[in-house]
Parts: structure tokens; C-alpha cells; sequence
């Protein structure tokens, strides 16, 4: 909700609004942990130190299911071993 357009007539709070998505994503929500680095990054914003050692477990996980996002993310953070490891899981899958 934070992060929506003005459209909405809410209030926008981007910090409150990633906060509540690294939460979400801390909470074992695999689709925040996919959009978490992508939405810091889209607000100008680095991911929390404490958040970064699960990005490439929490990428990894996701694209093993299929999601082009995280897979492409993997690529970009330089994931390449978790990037082998989600591919194959998805060909087994």
C-alpha cells in the first residue's frame, strides 16, 4: 500500500513500504524474498546489511520454481552457483 501510485489516495512511504516488504519476505513469503532486491533497487534504495546473506538462498529457491525475475536477478548479483543450482532443480522438476 505504500508503495502505490497517488491514484490510490494513500499516503506513500517508500521506507515503511520496504520495510513492511523485508518482513514479509523475512516471514518465508517467496514471493517478496524474489522482489526484495529489485524493489530496493527500483527506490534508489540498498538492501539492509542483514537481509543480504539470505538474497541468493531466497533467489535461488524462487527461481528454482520458475520465476524468470529471480533468475535473472541471479545473474545479475553474479549469483552463478546458486544460478546453476535453481536451474537444476527446475529441469528436474
Amino acid at each position: 500500500m505504500y508503495l502505490a501510485p497517488d491514484d490510490f489516495g494513500i499516503d506513500q512511504d517508500v521506507d515503511k513500504g520496504l520495510s513492511c516488504l523485508a518482513k514479509t519476505a523475512e516471514a518465508g513469503e517467496q514471493e517478496a524474498q524474489a522482489l526484495l532486491p529489485r524493489l530496493y533497487n527500483t527506490f534508489g534504495r540498498d538492501v539492509p546489511q542483514y537481509l543480504q546473506p539470505f538474497l541468493g538462498q531466497w533467489l535461488a529457491a524462487t527461481a528454482a520454481t520458475g520465476s524468470l525475475t529471480a533468475m535473472e536477478d541471479l545473474a545479475r548479483y553474479g549469483l552463478e552457483l546458486e544460478s546453476k543450482e535453481a536451474k537444476a532443480q527446475l529441469r528436474t522438476r
